[in-house]
């Protein structure tokens, strides 16, 4: 079955491309990439004014210049909603003015439907979903949502269905709020959690990433602003080679160098969530609720220096982090194809990669139909796409052997492989006699591996060896299910 995108209803479309519940023609495009690979729900969520429709703005200005960025990555618009709903963005970019194309009014509002291909990296493709929900929106969606003499509409039931939701939020702009009417970060995360509630959405599978937009303003010393992100936050909105693609006169950039991106954006993320905790209004309170509720937290700031002021040539800074940060984080999807991770060890256990353990081992799990995402030992994102593995593999070096990040980063009920040397991952004892105790498999080539307290574990020095493990485990696995 496939969600149709316009009323999140699910279809077979066995029938054509029509959607037998609100009778719209979906883009034959859309159908056949969702029978191959789930699309990626996007909802911005945030109040009025805190430049949701600008970051959307400068995000498609720079979308349409991918191809400077990643070889051969281009985008498709698959609607005539989305090309003529961009235009008018582009309008505002061009010419300044980003209250051009601002998000409408609108109940059952119509998303965007975006392509791209062989972005972030050659030969992987996404389609995104994207509802942009005006701030008004999100002010009255728990009145809406709790009114029970009407139906829920639509925008909620899109909060509701988005693997990952945006919460736009300019700091600058909170502060004055704040002041106002006593409002913090805190009130977007109460009325997301009401939302999910009404439709009975456990939190724990969902993101919530944080974009603090306009991070110029910060910078003003008045008498609104009583916050200064740290200096290395700063330093990594100077770096931004992609701030001026498109602009007039500008060079092409460098290639985008994905896996050093992606360990930035991780950095970054890490660095806004002390900052949260320590200086924003509500923010210790806020990072507490969302980590009680188990949803995953992330972070990332933009700016669009020049945007409000009509002709003033807009710098588009770090706007490209948070479609990065979804589609990485769209890898985990437990609706998509993979719940299995298999986690590689690190550079020390050169015993392992000699002989070849990791590419069979991978092939054995795809030989059951079973499609893993792959991920190095102290390294949150994937080390690979999700359809392949290269038959030579450099692993990193000088990371820590830890898998604990990466198993808190799971979808529930999602089971990792985790194959290792003769040095044992230092954190693997902590997750012996916990949830994992039935889905975690620990396979090593000495037998150190068998002194963990880890349920299942082996030893494993030849492909013929993990043939027999890899059966062994998923029968066990799937009689442990059916009880």
């Amino acid at each position: 079955m496939i969600d149709c995108p316009y009323c999140l209803m699910p279809q077979s479309f066995n029938r054509g491309d029509n959607c037998e519940s609100c009778g719209k023609k979906v883009p034959r495009q859309f159908i056949d990439s969702a029978r191959v690979k789930p699309p990626i729900y996007i909802v911005t969520y945030g109040s009025s004014q805190h430049g949701k429709s600008t970051l959307l703005g400068s995000m498609s200005f720079i979308l349409e210049r991918f191809g400077m960025i990643v070889q051969r990555s281009f985008h498709t618009y698959l609607d005539p909603y989305t090309t003529e709903r961009v235009a008018a963005i582009q309008r505002g970019q061009l010419t300044g003015d980003p209250n051009l194309g601002a998000t409408p009014m609108n109940d059952n509002p119509q998303p965007l439907l975006i392509a791209l291909k062989n972005f972030p990296v050659p030969q992987e493709s996404q389609v995104f979903v994207i509802f942009d929900l005006p701030g008004e929106v999100t002010d009255k969606i728990t009145d809406r949502v709790m009114d029970d003499s009407t139906p829920a509409p639509l925008y909620a039931r899109a909060v509701a269905k988005a693997k990952t939701v945006w919460f736009i939020v300019s700091l600058y702009d909170t502060q004055r709020e704040m002041r106002l009417t006593g409002k913090s970060i805190n009130n977007l995360f109460f009325s997301y959690q009401l939302v999910m509630g009404h439709f009975n959405v456990p939190l724990q599978d969902r993101n919530i990433l944080v974009v603090y937009t306009k991070a110029d303003l910060l910078m003003k010393e008045d008498d609104t602003n009583q916050l200064r992100i740290p200096d290395w936050i700063y330093e990594y909105l100077g770096t931004d080679k992609y701030y001026e693609v498109g602009n007039r006169g500008v060079a092409r950039p460098a290639l985008l160098d994905y896996n050093h991106y992606i360990t930035e954006l991780e950095r970054v993320s890490a660095e806004l969530q002390s900052f949260t905790e320590s200086d924003v209004s509500g923010g210790s309170a806020f990072v507490a609720m969302t980590q009680d509720s188990h949803a995953q937290l992330y972070f990332t700031i933009d700016s669009a220096q020049g945007s409000g002021t009509t002709g003033v040539e807009i710098k588009r800074i770090r706007v490209i982090d948070p479609l990065i940060w979804s589609i990485l984080l769209s890898k985990d999807d437990p609706n998509g194809a993979s719940t299995t991770a298999l986690i590689l060890p690190t550079q020390v256990a050169q015993d392992v990669y000699a002989a070849n353990l990791p590419n069979v081992l991978f092939d054995r799990l795809r030989a059951r139909n079973i499609h893993p995402s792959t991920y190095f030992m102290g390294e949150l994102r994937t080390a690979f796409t999700d359809s392949s593995i290269p038959s030579d593999i450099n692993p990193p070096v000088g990371r820590v052997p830890l898998i604990g990040a990466i198993l808190d980063h799971l979808s529930a009920g999602s089971v990792a492989v985790v194959l290792t040397g003769n040095t044992l991952p230092r954190d693997v004892d902590d997750f012996a006699y916990t949830s994992w105790d039935d889905r975690l498999l620990l396979i090593g080539t000495d037998k150190a591996v068998l002194n963990t307290r880890i349920r299942w574990k082996f030893v494993a020095q030849t492909p013929e060896d993990l043939e027999q493990i890899v059966r062994e485990f998923l029968r066990q696995l799937e009689a442990l299910r059916a009880r």
